[in-house]
């Protein structure tokens, strides 16, 4: 139960942080381009 709920955080945290990642690309794509 512990191992399954550090392994939800884990992949909660991964998640925002690819979103994170995804927004500022999105913020950096028309100034690159």
């Amino acid at each position: 139960m512990i191992n399954n709920l550090a392994t939800t955080r884990a992949t909660v945290q991964l998640d925002i942080l690819s979103k994170l990642i995804w927004a500022v690309r999105q913020l950096f794509k028309p100034k690159a381009l």
